[in-house]
């Protein structure tokens, strides 16, 4: 059953991150002063996410939930949720004559 949920939630991922695009380009043009936190929350997030897969690849799941704590369940899920949207936040809100953008 896992092993179905985890199959479901790759092109839900991708719709999600489509539409998720698509409203953030519009909201930017209307709320420019909403791009500098967003991008800022961005880079705290990916940077969270980076700072994870370092500590679980030298330490491993379950002496990272060790040393961190309880905590460890609601960051993990806080990160793995918002780092895609994130991740377009930067690629979409970034530099504005970039080609990405487009």
């Amino acid at each position: 059953m896992e092993l179905f949920g985890i199959l479901l939630s790759v092109p839900t991922a991708f719709v999600a991150a489509t539409v998720y695009s698509f409203t953030i380009q519009r909201l930017a043009a209307r709320l420019a002063w909403l791009v500098k936190p967003a991008l800022i929350t961005s880079v705290i997030v990916l940077v969270t996410l980076v700072l994870e897969w370092c500590l679980l690849g030298t330490m491993g799941a379950v002496r990272s939930r060790e040393v961190i704590g309880p905590q460890f369940y609601a960051i993990h899920s806080a990160v793995f949720f918002l780092s895609l949207p994130a991740l377009a936040n930067i690629l979409i809100l970034g530099r504005p004559g970039s080609g990405v953008r487009r």
